[in-house]
């Protein structure tokens, strides 16, 4: 073991000079920075159209790019505020709720928010999502107590017992009140779209920087050599492993890291700093946008070092380069193609775990040895143990090679 760092260092060196491994992770970058910063087409749009009380028709065609502006930059004026009593009279007083325009439907309601005044669209939209509330009428009271309902209703419908209840309204409590209005567009890219596009990337970066970790000594004949000594098998698949997971998190990191310094260089990220119920209502968690965002994308690379695990270990049992690059990219496969899992196994794939509304607002609880566990918390468990399963499996695959070739 004294020999560890020396074999660590030389066996890193060997991954991070593979030039094909870091041509992908460069392809792969560019295509998440070129996902993350594509403005929206100028070409396609809709036309909104409002009527007055005397029926008079105004329609107005905006492109999607114009569109993306006005929800992005609409509501500047009231962010920093407290949705308190005297925001929700502001909502109350809007010219949409004063007969000025028919509501016929919710298009015309789009539309008057699109084409008239955006400031409080998005507070609009949080108000309708809760059932009984109308926004015409609402007060602060009405709000908060009308939300808490809600949890308490969604709570009683996934069969939570009395002391998992207790475990959410202990977290409510944590949750500032009134909450603050932000501007969320821009951070809710970082969390909504760019963790599940990640999640199906990230494993074929793990795939070519690894598939050769175990393979490449039978292919280049010298495995004979490198098992001749029995007590250096052990500290050389260690060195493997440990490089291996290194190298994963490395070009993992070059991933995100793009993806991220792209979206801030070229948009305005507003609302990290906002309570996460702005953008998911049915969360008790007590965190911010930015919180939540660092949550997702740490997961991110504690699913890298998974997906690294796997590549290491069929490398390790098949000594196969090619059967070790294919399985990440069947894995990607599957979650494009939303092959259906059974319910425990399904809500843990990368679909959806990095699904962050579904993630935020599943209420259903895990014990384990006495600790009470949300799913945000058991799935960074389950990666992190699956990780350390999948390397310690290696090292039975790389003795029974070692076995083999030693007599």
């Amino acid at each position: 073991m004294k020999n560890l760092g020396t074999l660590y260092s030389y066996e890193l060196r060997k991954l991070l000079t593979k030039r094909m491994a870091w041509v992908t992770t460069l392809l792969l970058s560019a295509l998440m920075v070129y996902t993350a910063c594509s403005p929206p087409s100028a070409a396609y749009g809709s036309t909104f159209t409002r009527t007055d009380r005397e029926g008079h028709t105004t329609s107005q065609y905006l492109s999607m790019a114009e569109q993306d502006k006005i929800k992005r930059e609409g509501d500047r004026s009231i962010r920093g505020l407290p949705m308190d009593e005297e925001f929700f009279r502001q909502i109350r007083a809007l010219p949409l709720f004063s007969g000025e325009y028919l509501l016929t439907d919710r298009a015309e309601v789009s539309s008057y928010f699109m084409a008239e005044d955006p400031r409080f669209s998005w507070a609009y939209s949080m108000i309708e999502s809760i059932p009984n509330l109308n926004a015409a009428t609402v007060t602060e009271e009405q709000f908060y107590t009308a939300r808490e309902q809600l949890l308490e209703q969604t709570w009683r419908t996934q069969g939570l017992s009395e002391q998992e209840a207790a475990y959410w309204r202990a977290m409510e409590t944590r949750v500032t009140k009134p909450f603050v209005y932000q501007n969320i567009w821009g951070s809710r890219d970082l969390l909504d779209t760019q963790p599940v596009f990640l999640s199906e990337v990230i494993p074929l970066t793990a795939a070519v920087f690894l598939c050769g970790v175990f393979s490449e000594d039978k292919r280049a004949r010298t495995d004979v050599l490198v098992f001749s000594s029995r007590h250096g098998w052990l500290p050389l698949c260690l060195a493997k492993a440990l490089a291996g997971c290194t190298a994963v998190l490395a070009g993992s990191g070059v991933i995100l890291g793009s993806t991220a310094a792209a979206i801030f260089l070229t948009r305005e990220v507003p609302g990290l700093d906002a309570a996460v119920q702005l953008r998911c209502l049915r969360s008790s968690f007590p965190m911010t946008m930015g919180q939540a965002v660092a949550l997702m994308w740490s997961l991110l690379l504690l699913y890298g070092l998974l997906c690294g695990g796997i590549t290491l270990l069929i490398s390790a049992w098949t000594r196969s380069s090619v059967a070790a690059l294919t399985a990440p990219a069947l894995l990607v496969l599957m979650q494009m193609m939303r092959i259906p899992f059974p319910a425990w196994m399904g809500e843990y794939m990368p679909n959806q775990l990095f699904d962050s509304m579904s993630t935020l607002s599943d209420v259903r609880l895990l014990r384990l040895f006495g600790v009470t566990l949300n799913k945000l918390q058991f799935g960074f468990l389950l990666y992190g143990l699956l990780t350390i399963l999948l390397l310690s499996l290696c090292w039975l695959g790389w003795r029974r090679s070692a076995e083999g070739r030693s007599h």
